[in-house]
This record gives C-alpha cells, sequence and structure tokens, in this order.
C-alpha cells in the first residue's frame, strides 16, 4: 500500500463514523465527462491539472459516501469555491502534489470531520505567527533546527484540517481567500486547545496517548 494512502486510512480507521479515500492524481481522466452537470461549471476554464484534482476529489466523494449508504452524491461548487455538501452529508477534500484525499462523515452523528495533505516543506517563514502562538513558537525553538520545518508543515496542516472539520460546517465559515486570511481564521476558531508537546487520552487501536498537534 503507498505510504500517503496507509497514512490516511490508520488516522481515520480507529472511527468507524468516519469514511475515508485516496488516490494518485496521474491516473484520473481530466474529462469533465465523469462529473454531473451541476458541477461541471467549476472546472468549465480550469486547466488539466486543476480538473485532474477537482474530478478526483468528486470520484472519491462518491465512493466513499456509498459506504455510508448514499449513492450518486452530487457535489456542486459554492460561491466560496467550497463544496456544497447536501443535506446529512459531512467531509473534506484534499489535494498535494500527486495525491488527492477525502474524509467523510454523518452530521448526525455528532461529529465533523476535516482532512489536509501538505507538501514539506511548505510553510512560508511569514507565516508562522499568524498560525502558531508565541508558546508554541517557543516549543518550536527546543526542537533540534533540522526538525522545525517539518513541525511547523505538521501544525499547518493539523489546523487547516481542524479548520475544515470544525469551521467550515458553519454557515458563517465561508468566503475565504488566500492563505493568510486562512491562516488567521484557522487561528482563531482552534483557541484554546492544547499546544504541541502535550499529551490527552487516546482510544485508538493501540490505547496509547497520542501527542496533541498545536491548536491555538
Amino acid at each position: 500500500m503507498e505510504p500517503v494512502l496507509r497514512a490516511v486510512l490508520e488516522t481515520f480507521g480507529a472511527d468507524g463514523r468516519v469514511v475515508v479515500d485516496a488516490c494518485r492524481l496521474e491516473g484520473v481522466n481530466p474529462s469533465p465527462d465523469q462529473l454531473h452537470p451541476d458541477e461541471r461549471p467549476a472546472i468549465r476554464q480550469a486547466v488539466a491539472k486543476r480538473r485532474r484534482e477537482f474530478i478526483a476529489g468528486r470520484l472519491l466523494v462518491r465512493r466513499a459516501a456509498e459506504r455510508l449508504g448514499r449513492a450518486g452524491v452530487v457535489l456542486p461548487m459554492a460561491a466560496d469555491r467550497a463544496p456544497r455538501w447536501p443535506d446529512g452529508l459531512g467531509g473534506s477534500i484534499t489535494h498535494c502534489g500527486h495525491w488527492c484525499a477525502v474524509a467523510l462523515c454523518r452530521p448526525e452523528d455528532g461529529i465533523a470531520v476535516g482532512i489536509d495533505l501538505e507538501d514539506h516543506p511548505r510553510i512560508d517563514e511569514s507565516l508562522v505567527p499568524l498560525f502558531m502562538s508565541a508558546r508554541e513558537r517557543l516549543l518550536l525553538d527546543t526542537h533540534p533546527h533540522g526538525e522545525r520545518a517539518l513541525i511547523k508543515t505538521v501544525v499547518f496542516s493539523a489546523k487547516e484540517a481542524g479548520f475544515q472539520g470544525a469551521v467550515r460546517r458553519d454557515a458563517d465559515a465561508g468566503g475565504l481567500s488566500g492563505s493568510r486570511n486562512r491562516t488567521r481564521r484557522v487561528h482563531r476558531a482552534l483557541q484554546g486547545h492544547p499546544p504541541f508537546g502535550a499529551h490527552q487520552p487516546s482510544h485508538g487501536r493501540r490505547g496509547a496517548p497520542r501527542p496533541v498537534l498545536p491548536y491555538g
């Protein structure tokens, strides 16, 4: 199994309420004929790379939704460019580099889900104060210099995934544009969560505590 797919499945696999799927983008046919007519306008002017990303996300969502008992899910793009999820279904789509991944859940189960893939190294140093608190940056400085770029990427990705799950479900969370605006919203939305380096009980398959990534 490919490492990215294995990581996605292992991260979410402990919770039976969440369905995940992933694929490599190279094998995706960029033809919009695979999409529902309501989905096609979103990529009418898009280049082949963007078409592959969009189509892969929709096809994965449909495949994953079937495992939740929802066949033929149609996912148009809203005015803020976010997916317009149908009633009774929530989720998150991410793509980066050669990969696309999705995570789906039913809001009626009392949960929301977010997923994010990032290249490493990925984070511009000027953005770090926008998504890491002063305390988190002090903790970051205690790590070896060679590890810090990876930690910053993981932190950003964790907060972006948290944003996708905790904020996008709210009606007033749309209209984001640009990474500076996005990271400010992520930072505000996730204030008060434990900083990285803390631990909390885990109910995963191994039953051992897992490190908590920074949330504000």
